[in-house]
């Protein structure tokens, strides 16, 4: 008697659940591109000028800094100020949270 089990039922995979080639295109697409910022990234961090660089996007973004709730229009700007700030700051920690202490200490 054979008995049919969790995974013996999900191995049949319907026609809609597989993604053709060209609907893979736009995924591959935003992995290179992806891959190609961390590049760039790590690149920046390798010299002084792109250190001092991100050390200044960092202060500008105002990603350590409370930000001062005068009104919405001006919490959002902060706040879309910041959100990019954040986004360099935790791309640069995926490469290597070294790269956060040379940036830091960079003049």
């Amino acid at each position: 008697m054979k008995q049919e089990g969790f995974w013996q039922e999900k191995q049949t995979v319907s026609h809609e659940e597989v993604l053709t080639r060209e609907e893979m295109l736009p995924y591959e697409k935003m992995l290179s591109y992806d891959e190609e910022i961390q590049n760039d990234l790590s690149s920046l961090v390798q010299n002084a000028q792109g250190r001092r660089f991100l050390k200044y996007l960092f202060a500008e973004t105002g990603i350590f800094e409370a930000i001062p709730i005068q009104n919405e229009k001006s919490y959002a700007y902060f706040e879309g100020k910041r959100s990019i700030g954040l986004t360099l700051y935790h791309r640069l920690y995926a490469l290597d949270p070294e790269h956060i202490l040379h940036i830091q200490k960079q003049n």
